[in-house]
């Protein structure tokens, strides 16, 4: 007589639960995630309640390491040339200075003017601020010209930096307020030498 000896039921069962929890165990762990970097991302990079100091023709321009609030206007009508100025996330002023233009070539960290005119006709909005240069879209860029103030925000007293369509060429810390000088008059006092010797 021959047995015939069958599955054994309970080791099926146990193997299907096994497997059955692995796969529920990844799908939740991926979605969960998943889940934390789209809620993430969207928190960092959408714009932060705006302080009362930052005017509202500011923008934010932010990213997932947070960001700043940015504002320009053109210093003359139908010219490359923009005041800017710039706020950290809780108001408090980062930075103002002159900026022209530009659109950046990498090859040798080169400035060259090309094909702006529509930019100048229908605006534009900025896609980074990297403490230097307001991007724009793709090469285009609002490069530092003249003074930059960067005041400190607990102390009397900041910085000038001197800038020639995006070259640095003189960082000067002050003492007191420069609030009351307009960046002509910042310019001439700190980068006048440098600038045209």
């Amino acid at each position: 007589m021959i047995l015939k000896v069958g599955r054994n039921p309970w080791r099926s069962a146990f193997w299907f639960g096994v497997v059955a929890g692995i796969l529920l165990t990844i799908v939740v762990l991926s979605g969960g995630a998943l889940w934390f970097v789209v809620w993430n991302a969207s928190k960092e990079t959408g714009a932060p309640p705006r302080p009362g100091s930052v005017p509202e023709s500011a923008e934010w321009v932010g990213g997932v390491d947070g960001g700043w609030w940015v504002v320009c206007r053109s210093k003359n009508p139908g010219s490359d040339r923009y005041l800017c100025t710039t706020y950290f996330r809780n108001g408090k002023l980062g930075s103002y200075g002159e900026y022209v233009i530009r659109t950046q070539v990498y090859s040798n960290d080169q400035y060259l003017i090309r094909g702006l005119e529509s930019i100048r006709q229908t605006g534009f909005h900025f896609s980074l601020y990297d403490g230097r240069m307001i991007h724009i879209a793709g090469a285009i860029v609002l490069a530092p010209d003249g003074a930059m103030v960067w005041p400190f925000p607990f102390i009397k007293g900041g910085k000038v930096v001197c800038w020639n369509e995006g070259e640095e060429l003189l960082e000067v810390q002050y003492s007191g307020d420069l609030s009351m000088l307009s960046l002509d008059e910042v310019f001439k006092k700190f980068c006048m030498n440098e600038k045209n010797p």
